[in-house]
């Protein structure tokens, strides 16, 4: 609580952050990651979009060596937090970062078998991170879209992947990574 008897997320994201700090030094993996996903919570609630995602995508990180989780809820869990980091990232238009955390969340996902076939949950997560850096109504190879799809369309109108409107066109460009 802060100077005014009410929740203080400023005051609680620095001492989270402070305490995340000791953790790592100590090489306690987990619960620095859980005093890093409380100081992102934090952030967000102070609109510090960056340093939350900063913290999200740290977190995540630690996640993966983490074994205090079986191996499909680790990737999950760890996937969730690079989607969190994205969209911090998208609130401050870092749209390439947005992106490149979209791309992590996707890659976590993927248990790198010998199989040839990605899971379904892998798939989606791969395509949305490819949207992510060039909207469907931008890409050419968007018609090979298997699950899923996507978010610059709106399923309940006639627009397609061929067949789009001006305005949509308008906000994939708003969209698209550049750099």
């Amino acid at each position: 609580k802060g100077f005014m008897k009410t929740p203080d997320p400023v005051a609680a994201t620095t001492f989270f952050k402070r305490a995340a700090d000791c953790y790592q030094q100590a090489g306690e993996v987990r619960l620095e990651r859980l005093y890093r996903i409380e100081s992102a919570n934090c952030n967000r609630l102070c609109g510090a979009w960056a340093t939350a995602a900063n913290d999200y995508t740290r977190a995540a990180e630690l996640m993966m060596v983490s074994d205090d989780y079986d191996e499909s809820n680790l990737r999950k869990e760890a996937s969730l937090l690079h989607k969190k980091a994205a969209a911090s990232w998208t609130e401050v238009n870092e749209k390439g970062k947005a992106a490149a955390s979209q791309v992590a969340a996707a890659l976590v996902l993927y248990d790198g078998d010998s199989t040839a076939k990605l899971n379904q949950e892998s798939l989606i997560a791969i395509e949305e991170a490819v949207e992510a850096h060039v909207p469907d109504p931008l890409n050419p190879y968007a018609r090979y879209r298997q699950p899923g799809h996507s978010a610059f369309l709106d399923p309940d109108t006639a627009e397609t992947i061929e067949n789009f409107s001006s305005a949509t066109k308008e906000l994939a460009q708003e969209h698209l990574v550049n750099r």
